[in-house]
């Protein structure tokens, strides 16, 4: 079961990169909590239910569920809890590693269980063998990045703003575009923004109109 701070984080991830995946992707198929199940049409009685799944060549149809036979999905990402945590890190994993996951992504918001925060584990064929092999940081950065969907994920203290809706200790989880240099924004976050740019342009206009009347009156 997930509390507040891991719903908080989830909701960022489905926003924030949903919105980047599908605008980069069209035809790609980007979801949270869609259970994996052997078959087309079984019931949910799914292997595993990721938190967020993406799959660039599943297309983008809708489904009540994603089968084990469809292509593998090239990125999921878990939020863990301290009920989940075992689970995503033991057999979710091999799960993963077994279903040809091309990255798997772990969060951890206690920093509990991964010390640093977040873990990024990408497939590897080593001598005919998969394994997950740990994504590292750029050098001198807290930075992972994911070569799938071309982004850096750290975890970082919350904005003192934002402190009283995290528990002491816990990290938030932010996803960086390299090319722009700019974390990514949830949807939340891009109309608070849109917001504030058109009062401060409507404050600037108000501004001008009011210039422009005191010197038409002065001339």
């Amino acid at each position: 079961m997930q509390n507040s701070v891991q719903e908080r984080q989830l909701r960022y991830v489905l926003s924030a990169l949903g919105h980047h995946l599908e605008e980069r992707f069209p035809e790609c198929f980007f979801t949270g909590d869609v259970p994996i199940t052997e078959r087309p049409g079984d019931p949910p009685t799914h292997v595993v239910s990721p938190d967020v799944m993406f799959s660039i060549s599943a297309g983008v149809h809708a489904r009540k569920s994603y089968a084990a036979s469809d292509p593998a999905p090239d990125f999921v990402l878990e939020v863990l809890t301290p009920t989940t945590a075992g689970r995503d890190i033991g057999i979710k994993k091999e799960t993963y590693l077994a279903m040809g996951v091309r990255e798997y992504w772990m969060f951890d918001s206690s920093v509990r269980f991964i010390p640093s925060g977040v873990r990024g584990l990408a497939l590897r064929d080593v001598h005919g063998q998969r394994r997950f092999e740990c994504i590292e940081p750029s050098p001198g950065t807290p930075h992972r990045r994911s070569l799938v969907v071309g982004l850096d994920f750290r975890a970082e203290d919350p904005r003192p703003e934002d402190v009283p809706r995290y528990y002491p200790g816990h990290k938030r989880l932010l996803i960086r575009d390299p090319a722009t240099g700019n974390d990514l924004e949830s949807l939340g976050e891009v109309l608070t923004r849109a917001e504030s740019e058109r009062r401060r342009a409507d404050a600037a206009e108000a501004e001008v109109a009011r210039l422009r009347e005191l010197l038409r009156t002065r001339s």
